[in-house]
C-alpha cells in the first residue's frame, strides 16, 4: 500500500431504540399498551481506503468494504395496563453471536481539508447495507400483577391486526408457525435491517 491507498479494520457499537404507546378506548375505559424495542450490534469492519489529492490542501476520500455484525441482540419489553389496576408485562429477547451469519456492506465518500501536513478536517457521507434473516430462537417472559410467570421459547413473528376501527402490529413468540386469518390477522417473520445513511464530520490526525 502507498500513502493514497490503505486497508483498515475497525469496530464499533450500534444501538437502535424506539418507544411507542397505544391506547384502546371502550366507552369510558382505556387500555394502554407501551413498548420500547431495542436492537444492538457490534460491527467489525474491513475496508479499502483511497485518498485522491484534488489540490495542495484538499483530498477526495473514499472507502468501501464488508462489515460483520457480532453480538446482534433484540430486547423488546412490553406492558399492557387494563382498567382496575390489572397489568401484564412481557420481556422478549433474542440474540445471534456468530458475526459471519450477519454480513453487510459499507462505504463512504467525502472530502478532507488539510490544515497541517498530518492533520485535516473531514466531512463524508456514509452508507450501509445490512439486512439479515430472523433470529433462530427467542424467549419471552410474561408476568402480571398477581405474580403469575410464564416463559415461552420459539421464533419471533410479527402479528398485524387490521380492523375497521384501526390496526396495530406487535411481536409474538410462537413454538409453531401461527396461522394467519386475513385480512384481519396476518403473521410473518420479521427481517432485521440495519441499513442506513449518515453524514460525519471531524478531525483526522495521521501518525
Amino acid at each position: 500500500m502507498n500513502r493514497h491507498v490503505g486497508i483498515g479494520i475497525g469496530a464499533g457499537y450500534m444501538r437502535f431504540s424506539k418507544s411507542s404507546l397505544m391506547t384502546f378506548s371502550h366507552g369510558t375505559e382505556d387500555v394502554k399498551v407501551s413498548s420500547t424495542p431495542t436492537l444492538s450490534a457490534v460491527p467489525i469492519r474491513l475496508g479499502l481506503f483511497l485518498t485522491l489529492p484534488l489540490g495542495n490542501k484538499v483530498n477526495l476520500t473514499d472507502n468501501g468494504g464488508v462489515a460483520a455484525f457480532a453480538a446482534l441482540k433484540l430486547d423488546a419489553p412490553q406492558r399492557i395496563d387494563y382498567p382496575g389496576g390489572y397489568w401484564i408485562e412481557t420481556s422478549l429477547s433474542a440474540s445471534r453471536n456468530a458475526p459471519f451469519d450477519n454480513l453487510g456492506f459499507q462505504g463512504s465518500l467525502g472530502f478532507e481539508f488539510m490544515v497541517l501536513p498530518n492533520t485535516g478536517f473531514f466531512v463524508k457521507a456514509l452508507g450501509r447495507c445490512a439486512r439479515f434473516k430472523n433470529f433462530e430462537k427467542a424467549t419471552v417472559l410474561s408476568r402480571n400483577n398477581y405474580g403469575d410467570l410464564e416463559t415461552i421459547e420459539g421464533r419471533i413473528y410479527l402479528e398485524t391486526n387490521t380492523f375497521d376501527e384501526g390496526g396495530w402490529s406487535l411481536f409474538t413468540v410462537e413454538k409453531a408457525p401461527p396461522v394467519s386469518d386475513p385480512p384481519n390477522i396476518v403473521y410473518r417473520e420479521p427481517k432485521i435491517d440495519l441499513s442506513g445513511f449518515s453524514i460525519q464530520a471531524g478531525l483526522r490526525i495521521r501518525l
